[in-house]
């Protein structure tokens, strides 16, 4: 249907789940065409080129080769959009306001949610 950009990251994701399975041999066929579909439309610079790529990376350390898995992530990188710069940031600032509000370990039992109070309340006599 000439949707170029879903066969990369469709078949790069069964790609996956062929590598967890260890089912090497599927996995390199689906990666060799998903490779195949973003060299022949020149989609190397789209985030959806992405999963191929480390893919790819994945299946060359698999086969102990280092240096094309290294030439393969260096593509997905390429690819990652400018803005991925903000969420770094904002992912360690949630992980701050997170830290900041830990309940140390010497304090006991996590407070209960509005909901859990309201349950509580209702099964009371």
């Amino acid at each position: 249907m000439s949707n170029w950009d879903t066969i990369p990251i469709c078949e790069a994701q069964v790609a996956w789940l062929a590598m967890d399975r260890g089912e090497w041999k599927e996995a390199a066929d689906r990666l060799e065409f998903a490779l195949a579909t973003i060299d022949g439309h020149r989609l190397y610079d789209y985030v959806f080129s992405i999963p191929a790529f480390t893919g790819a990376a994945r299946l060359a350390l698999h086969h102990g080769d280092s240096k094309e898995a290294h030439r393969q992530l260096a593509r997905g990188m390429r690819a990652r959009p400018p803005a991925l710069g903000t969420l770094i940031d904002e992912v360690s600032d949630f992980r701050d306001v997170l830290a900041s509000r830990a309940v140390p370990a010497s304090v006991g039992a996590l407070p209960l949610t509005p909901a859990e109070q309201d349950r509580g309340q209702s099964d009371l006599p």
